[in-house]
């Protein structure tokens, strides 16, 4: 597979891969990211027909990747390789330590209630941790330090 360390990856890198993949005979591989390519343009041309930028490849490794673990948690067939493509794609996951620590140092800093704290963790982490644990670890943060959810 040919990696992208989680940096960047553009609509040129893509067109690359697919090239090359075909090149190799990898036909998984070339449908893989023929298939993120396909998402991807239409995420832009959907959005007012303009050029498709990194955030778009982003959008589109989110949508395929969640619809893979969606197939394969259920049984269904899904793509192993599409899986694997996409989560080379999107950002590293942070663990859920150091996501608690992020959003104590958060709290601490005086954003003391859970929108504030969401809008700060996406600003600054988008894409890189789940939103369903940082809500829950949000909540229990606020629930330790002031016994409440929100403060005015």
């Amino acid at each position: 597979m040919h990696s992208t360390s989680n940096s960047q990856i553009t609509v040129k890198d893509i067109r690359k891969r697919i090239m090359l993949a075909k090149k190799d005979k990898n036909k998984e591989l070339a449908q893989a990211y023929s298939t993120i390519l396909e998402k991807t343009l239409l995420l832009a041309k959907n959005d007012g027909n303009r050029e498709a930028q990194d955030s778009d490849i982003i959008k589109a490794s989110e949508i395929e990747n969640k619809m893979c673990t969606q197939s394969k948690e259920a049984g269904a067939p899904y793509s192993e390789v599409l899986l694997e493509v996409t989560s080379d794609i999107l950002p590293k996951q942070m663990s859920e330590s150091e996501l608690r620590d992020i959003i104590d140092t958060i709290v601490t800093n005086r954003a003391n209630n859970i929108g504030l704290v969401m809008k700060e963790l996406k600003s600054s982490y988008n894409g890189q941790y789940n939103g369903k644990t940082a809500s829950k670890i949000i909540k229990e943060i606020l629930w330790e330090k002031y016994n409440t959810y929100c403060l005015k």
